[in-house]
């Protein structure tokens, strides 16, 4: 997205978090050759949609900085640990 180019993507894992589908990119079920490839295609064959999924791509990825993304992620790793200390 930072390149400004939409993303195809499986639809669970990190990089589901990022992806508005149809916006910035598609979600495709995991494992489904057939939406990878069709939505391969449809950025091949529909220029103006690609130029508006590269535009939003990149304004998305423009959003983002390390930090905050690292943040987020140490607060997880935080509760985690939290959570096992109570617990046990």
């Amino acid at each position: 997205m930072a390149s400004g180019l939409p993303v195809i993507c499986c639809e669970k894992g990190g990089t589901a978090e990022n992806v508005v589908d149809g916006y910035n990119g598609f979600l495709c079920r995991c494992g489904n050759v057939d939406d990878f490839c069709n939505a391969a295609k449809k950025l091949i064959d529909d220029i103006e949609l690609r130029r508006i999924m590269s535009e939003n791509a990149r304004r998305h990825a423009e959003t983002k900085d390390w930090d905050s993304c690292f943040d987020a992620l140490f607060e997880s790793y935080a509760g985690i640990i939290d959570k096992k200390v109570k617990h046990g």
